[in-house]
């Protein structure tokens, strides 16, 4: 792969950390870094990733290592929007949001938001606004979005991209409709859909569960499977 084609580099870099080989995927990031300069978006976002999973996603996220120069890229911002919901600062997510996505405070705008934003998805957004005190417009917002990713959505297309696996889980999660999101996250995990787990479980809507015996069996699946992935790669490093 061509090292300077940031997008490309990523996604292998991403291959190397769900199999578990992160000192591979730190080598992908020093050749993005050594091509296009240490400040790259691509680089940066992939070192973000990289700490997080070193430091069990807590270190990586304080609001201090994240340059405010590096806020305006989109793959850059949802870093700081993350770090204020692990901090339970959704007044300050809900302004980071707007700033980079201000389409998201004009409800004629939500249908193609929802359509087109698979990164955080509508219904985590709406609870973000409902979260920092926008009660009515975050309500209208969790209903339309749930019912674009619950039930017009899966008529029409299967989600192929990994953020969209999670989305309509994340649905069921900020509605409330708890027994639905363990069982929606359950079956997505046992087939294989786990890379952004470590990430999702931050997720403040999480905490009403957490000592629930369903998440925590869910927590050791997500390990149990990564494990797997990590002997696999031991046993192909030694020619098994």
């Amino acid at each position: 792969l061509d090292p300077s084609n940031g997008w490309l580099m990523t996604l292998l870099a991403e291959v190397y950390i769900a199999l578990g080989d992160l000192e591979a995927a730190t080598e992908v990031r020093r050749r993005i870094a050594e091509r296009l300069g240490p400040g790259n978006s691509y680089g940066y976002s992939l070192e973000m990733t990289l700490r997080g999973l070193r430091s069990g996603w807590q270190e990586s996220l304080m609001l201090d290592s994240i340059p405010p120069e590096m806020d305006g890229y989109g793959n850059i911002y949802p870093y700081r929007v993350l770090a204020y919901l692990m901090g339970r600062e959704f007044k300050a997510a809900h302004e980071v949001l707007l700033k980079y996505e201000p389409g998201w405070g004009d409800s004629d705008q939500w249908q193609h938001m929802i359509k087109d934003n698979r990164l955080f998805g509508g219904c985590v957004v709406a609870g973000i606004f409902i979260q920092a005190g926008e009660e009515d417009l975050g309500t209208a917002l969790l209903d339309q979005a749930a019912k674009y990713e619950l039930v017009t959505l899966p008529s029409q297309v299967e989600a192929t991209d990994r953020f969209s696996f999670y989305v309509p889980g994340l649905c069921h999660l900020v509605s409330g409709d708890h027994d639905d999101a363990l069982e929606f996250f359950a079956a997505q995990v046992s087939g294989g859909h786990y890379f952004d787990w470590p990430m999702v479980r931050l997720l403040p809507w999480w905490d009403p569960l957490r000592d629930d015996p369903r998440f925590i069996a869910l927590e050791e699946m997500v390990e149990a499977k990564t494990a797997e992935q990590r002997e696999l790669l031991r046993q192909m490093d030694e020619g098994k």
